[in-house]
């Protein structure tokens, strides 16, 4: 049987249900989960999902989704996810000769901290496989007194300069207030 692979994203105001709400029909139409990201961002749950479908339900896996997200108030989008796609062929054959690195930042909120941390990586092509930040303190706090903290992993080739990286991302925290750490991640087996 021909599968399709898709991207959906669903997003909403959040409330219990929803992740089995979208599972569970995405399951009685035969569908395949095979990576799933989620998070709730100011009480809006936001949700990627990567899947495959039997070519030709389509249009099922869709309605049935549409009336189940109904229910719930959720929106949907639908992608193909291309076979080959440039970037994901170059990761995939590169992937043995590269390294998992987690960098923080945790300091005072302000404007800019994600602009100019990941401009730097971009600087040296380095790609951002995953990106979580947030304020951690705000009940009741002036702005100026918030805490901000962002975690980003990347794969950064074997026999890249670390240490030169480090220098330079250090620079960048200095200018920016924040304090930031570089670490080699070690992938999990499963």
């Amino acid at each position: 049987m021909m599968k399709t692979r898709r991207m959906l994203t669903v997003v909403g105001n959040d409330k219990p249900g929803i992740i089995a709400a979208v599972t569970g029909s995405l399951y009685r139409t035969g569908c395949n989960l095979e990576a799933i990201s989620m998070t709730i961002l100011d009480g809006q749950f936001a949700m990627i999902l990567g899947l495959t479908v039997a070519r030709g339900r389509e249009a099922a896996v869709e309605n049935g989704l549409g009336k189940s997200l109904r229910n719930h108030g959720l929106a949907l989008f639908w992608s193909s996810i291309r076979p080959q796609h440039p970037l994901e062929k170059s990761r995939k054959s590169s992937k043995a000769l590269c390294v998992p690195y987690l960098l923080t930042a945790i300091g005072k909120d302000r404007t800019g901290i994600v602009y100019h941390l990941s401009s730097a990586l971009a600087k040296e092509s380095l790609n951002i496989t995953d990106l979580n930040s947030k304020i951690l303190s705000s009940s009741g706090k002036p702005k100026d007194s918030q805490l901000y903290a962002l975690a980003l992993e990347f794969d950064i080739p074997e026999h890249f300069n670390v240490r030169a990286l480090e220098r330079r991302l250090q620079t960048h925290a200095k200018t920016l207030g924040v304090e930031l750490t570089l670490k080699g991640v070690e992938a999990l087996q499963f």
